[in-house]
């Protein structure tokens, strides 16, 4: 009988909607985050693909994406600056299933190394309060994720020596012997 009860009591209180895991309302989630191409290189371009879907029961309104990591990666990516003085975006208002995607293509050079950038999304400020009204967010716990690549530094096209080498076409033969 003692254990019929409590299961009851924990039935009563997921459906009533005072459970916050269980709760009814929105809730974005991060889908994924990824750096493209798989190998990436210095001085060549890659893109930042990041998802984010409503999976909640309910609408969702216009809430920030925000973006950490080294400063230069963020500003490589082109990732621009929120009116808060951080780099994120906004995501637009959210249906149920209803996902957003965002790119950013890297701009400028990195320097060989490994790096990592946080995608947050927060609908609270300072970032230690989490959000009070489960209108604004039901589940807190899919709302950070991180991705972290590596580059590579760019080759040299030069053999030891400094000359330049020049591929022919096959089936062409060169219009002056190569020295």
């Amino acid at each position: 009988m003692k254990h019929t009860a409590v299961l009851f009591f924990a039935f009563l209180m997921i459906f009533s909607g005072t459970h916050t895991a269980f709760a009814a309302g929105p809730d974005l989630s991060l889908e994924s985050i990824q750096v493209t191409p798989a190998s990436l290189i210095s001085t060549a371009g890659a893109t930042l693909t990041v998802v984010v879907k409503n999976v909640g029961t309910g609408p969702h309104k216009i809430v920030t994406l925000f973006f950490g990591g080294d400063e230069k990666v963020l500003t490589a990516f082109n990732i621009p600056m929120h009116n808060s003085g951080e780099h994120g975006v906004q995501i637009p208002a959210l249906d149920v299933d209803q996902s957003a995607q965002f790119t950013f293509d890297k701009q400028s050079t990195l320097a060989a190394g490994t790096y990592t950038i946080q995608a947050k999304i927060w609908p609270a400020k300072p970032w230690a309060v989490l959000p009070s009204d489960p209108k604004q967010e039901t589940n807190m716990n899919n709302n950070i994720k991180d991705v972290t690549f590596t580059i590579k530094a760019a080759p040299s096209n030069l053999p030891k020596g400094g000359r330049t080498l020049h591929k022919i076409p096959t089936g062409q033969a060169p219009s002056k012997p190569l020295d």
